[in-house]
């Protein structure tokens, strides 16, 4: 059921003409619709609008391109990629089916709401007689619904609510509000995630006011050559100490799938081969949508790897606090994602990592081929923020 906003003119001066808010009446027994519509000049004038009949299958999904300067790029809409888009932003945080029963809620509202959204896909390259596209609706407005029904299961606190949820919510919409393709930029740093928390969760603290301290800049950039030695095992945090309650399926594996987990001898601890490649992808899951992200993600993992050269063996608390600590002089955004699931914060407490992040910054770290001289850590020094010494 779709009314193409767009398509309806002003009889006077033939410029495209909205819907006046507060102007819809009630919808008569026949579908059609009473509004009174005003063009920018001012002019108003009164329609009486049927819905048209369109099915989800006919829709597509208009967002901006992933490419600077490139025309919106389209896609159908399909709740099974609307899903795994869902888990893949959570970082694993709900589970698949808990992700798939968020996307039917959110299908369903689109659906709803489809005579509101839609509008006539004009654009030859999918409008023609062998497709079945007809409309599209905008990347907002699937956000808007994920979002809603992410809150509406979360909320309310105290009241049948589910926290996790609450933080699923939170995880979401740090992933598509802080993506910087987005028409208003995203997110540009944690004050904006705070301003967000708080409109969201309005039982939050006020921000303090007070101006945040000076913030020191530091340049690197990794050496030509790899490092020279890689960790070969990572050792899993020990269930005792764990959260209590908090399941095994919560913990994020920056390196490998849990079946691949093996016993050792030490302690009876489980181990896993470290695997560069999913180290890699799991920083580049977190920086996903902000600036730089495929280059930014590449050069925080060798910042790390450099860190960790001589440990054939490291924890998983270790390679989770080094790229917390890198995130926080790069990318607020890309912290807060990742110290959310890492520390399995709940909401009040990602409301005040992005407080601490905008009181008391990190000094910046800049990645630029500009730096003086190529670095890497000092052997014997585990302390990332210290400076490295010269080759």
């Amino acid at each position: 059921m779709v009314r193409g906003d767009s398509q309806i003119l002003c009889p006077v001066c033939d410029s495209a003409a909205q819907v006046k808010p507060g102007s819809s009446g009630h919808r008569l027994q026949s579908g059609e619709l009473p509004r009174v519509r005003r063009c920018p000049q001012g002019h108003e004038f009164r329609t009486v609008e049927r819905r048209q009949e369109v099915s989800l299958g006919q829709l597509m999904v208009r967002s901006p391109s992933m490419a600077k300067g490139r025309d919106s790029r389209y896609e159908p809409f399909d709740i099974v990629r609307l899903g795994e888009n869902l888990q893949r932003s959570l970082l694993g945080t709900l589970e698949r089916s808990e992700a798939e029963a968020i996307a039917r809620i959110a299908t369903d509202r689109l659906d709803h709401d489809v005579d509101l959204l839609a509008k006539e896909l004009d654009d030859a390259r999918y409008r023609n007689e062998r497709s079945p596209f007809t409309h599209y609706i905008l990347h907002t407005d699937v956000r808007a619904r994920v979002l809603g029904a992410l809150k509406s299961i979360g909320d309310p606190p105290g009241g049948g609510g589910s926290a996790r949820h609450r933080v699923a919510f939170v995880l979401y919409g740090l992933s598509k509000l802080g993506n910087v393709r987005n028409a208003d930029h995203g997110f540009a740093d944690a004050r904006d995630v705070a301003d967000w928390l708080t409109s969201e969760f309005p039982k939050l603290p006020a921000i303090p006011a007070s101006p945040p301290p000076d913030r020191t800049v530091e340049q690197w950039w990794p050496p030509t050559y790899g490092p020279p030695t890689l960790p070969r095992t990572v050792v899993k945090r020990h269930a005792k100490l764990r959260r209590r309650g908090a399941p095994e399926s919560r913990m994020p594996s920056p390196t490998v799938d849990s079946t691949d987990t093996v016993w050792t001898s030490v302690q009876g601890v489980p181990t896993e081969d470290f695997i560069a490649e999913k180290f890699r992808a799991s920083i580049e899951a977190a920086l996903e949508g902000r600036p730089r992200h495929r280059q930014n993600s590449s050069l925080v993992a060798d910042w790390v790897l450099w860190h960790l050269v001589g440990q054939e063996i490291v924890l998983t608390s270790q390679l989770g606090a080094f790229v917390a600590d890198c995130f926080r002089r790069v990318d607020d955004v890309a912290y807060l994602r990742w110290v959310t699931v890492a520390k399995e914060l709940r909401v009040s407490a990602i409301y005040h990592e992005a407080v601490g992040l905008t009181q008391h910054p990190s000094p910046q770290l800049r990645f630029s081929r500009s730096a003086l001289h190529p670095a890497v850590p000092s052997l014997g020094s585990g302390d990332p923020t210290r400076p490295r010494g010269e080759l």
